[in-house]
């Protein structure tokens, strides 16, 4: 077998993306005993790497995806004007971000990558390599609590039934069908967030991030909705909106992106937004 390679042993279950609400809720308080191991050496190197990890990392990404692609970096999406992307990446608090919070970390939380065993438990799949370039078990709490939101946000099998469509022109639509029970889910992790006493704006940041980052590994059409999605949650995060930007996806039945060349700047100040 190639060193390339490696497998795991099969496990009877179903993905958590087929769970229901009942189930996501034990994930959640599985998810709180696997991150109570926590790193306890020091963070200074950590911290080095975690800054490249997020910040160099993301503007090379979003260059090189700028570079091979049409997408204006001045849009209005979904009738939202949004700041230059360059702009909103400038007034992130990198330094405080790269103080990762240090736990045993899976590095891919999506749900795609969780089984729920018939047993009642969880079995965590296609685990991350490395974090930040360190290949121990410690990583960046934020980043997984970040996946789990990408995979409420936008599901595997959205995509891969393909339930979303791309219509170009002056005006750039985006479509994509969400999962069942998806405010539902988004509620209960919200929740989460708040009795754990952990970040939201945090969360929010890295997961858009993480669109951004991603959408250079996808096929055509799919990647614009990443990048656009990316931008769009971003932008809402650095204003007042807040969370109102979700909320507002999971009122409609499909989330609908329109994105035109214009531009109007907003003014902002939060705990993450400099």
């Amino acid at each position: 077998m190639s060193v390339n390679l490696y497998k795991y042993s099969f496990v009877p279950g179903k993905s958590l993306s087929k769970s229901n609400s009942e189930t996501f809720e034990s994930f959640l308080s599985y998810c709180s005993d696997f991150w109570s191991k926590s790193y306890k050496g020091k963070y200074d190197r950590r911290q080095t790497e975690y800054f490249d990890f997020y910040k160099v990392k993301t503007e090379k990404r979003v260059q090189d995806f700028l570079s091979h692609t049409s997408i204006a970096d001045y849009v209005t999406i979904n009738q939202i004007p949004v700041k230059n992307l360059n702009l909103l990446l400038k007034e992130i608090d990198w330094s405080s971000l790269s103080c990762a919070e240090l736990v045993r970390c899976h590095g891919d939380l999506h749900h795609e990558n969780v089984v729920c065993t018939e047993n009642g438990g969880f079995t965590l799949l296609d685990w991350r390599s490395d974090m930040a370039g360190f290949t121990d078990e410690y990583g960046d709490l934020y980043y997984d609590l970040a996946k789990i939101l990408h995979g409420i946000i936008v599901s595997h099998e959205s995509v891969n039934s393909g339930s979303f469509e791309v219509i170009e022109g002056d005006k750039i639509t985006r479509r994509i069908k969400p999962r069942e029970e998806y405010r539902l889910l988004l509620d209960i992790f919200l929740d989460f967030l708040t009795l754990k006493k952990f970040n939201t704006q945090r969360v929010l940041i890295v997961t858009s991030l993480i669109y951004l980052n991603i959408a250079a590994l996808h096929h055509d059409n799919y990647n614009k909705f990443l990048f656009y999605l990316g931008h769009l949650m971003l932008n809402s995060v650095s204003s007042d909106r807040k969370l109102s930007f979700i909320e507002e996806l999971f009122d409609v039945d499909d989330w609908i992106f329109k994105s035109d060349r214009k531009s109007t700047r907003l003014n902002s100040s939060h705990e993450w937004i400099s």
